[in-house]
């Protein structure tokens, strides 16, 4: 099995998910980590951005405005269908590579937008998180948006209950990290070493 994949609605908690599983000795890929790396100056995708979007998304030392960047693309769908389809490929490049590297052992990949994407592979585990929408907003109020940036955010993607419905497996982030790391070991058992 070489493709374990984590998804979830924004807030959910797919990165602590992913670390308890690093915690067992998966090994794992955070999909969002590497589209940030793809927007450095120089990377791949950095000039086709700033060349789409203008210099009002390049900040004075070259990198992306990110922030900016967002304002623009989850206010008009268009653009975030644009931005997705300079990124996902080069995403999905990068993890059949890592999947490619760490065979036959399984890869653990946090993959935000996977049934979004149509990344769907017949022979993928699913592992949805989940928590209450009063957390999921919680979470992202921390990160500093307001009620309109997370509706929009929310908005983009499929249900938190959609994307539990089409897993293999759910694991709840609505209480302690002991409870996570006992559903994530318990399925870890079952994925890996059964």
């Amino acid at each position: 099995m070489p493709l374990i994949v984590i998804t979830g609605g924004i807030g959910t908690g797919k990165s602590t998910v992913l670390d308890a599983f690093a915690k067992l000795g998966a090994h794992c890929l955070d999909t969002d980590e590497v589209a940030h790396a793809l927007y450095a100056p120089g990377a791949p995708a950095w000039q086709p951005i700033r060349e789409h979007f203008g210099e009002e998304v390049v900040q004075e030392d070259g990198t992306l405005n990110r922030r900016a960047l967002a304002a623009q693309v989850f206010r008009k769908p268009e653009e975030l269908a644009w931005l997705n389809a300079l990124i996902h490929p080069l995403i999905q490049q990068q993890m059949m590579e890592e999947e490619a590297m760490v065979a036959p052992l399984p890869l653990f990949a946090a993959v935000p937008l996977w049934y979004e994407i149509g990344w769907e592979l017949p022979q993928t585990k699913v592992v949805a998180t989940w928590c209450t929408e009063t957390q999921q907003r919680e979470r992202l109020r921390g990160r500093g948006w307001d009620d309109d940036e997370i509706n929009r955010r929310i908005a983009s993607q499929l249900s938190r209950d959609e994307k539990l419905n089409r897993a293999d497996f759910g694991i709840l982030t609505i209480a302690s990290l002991e409870i996570l790391q006992r559903q994530c070991d318990i399925i870890y058992n079952i994925l890996v070493t059964k």
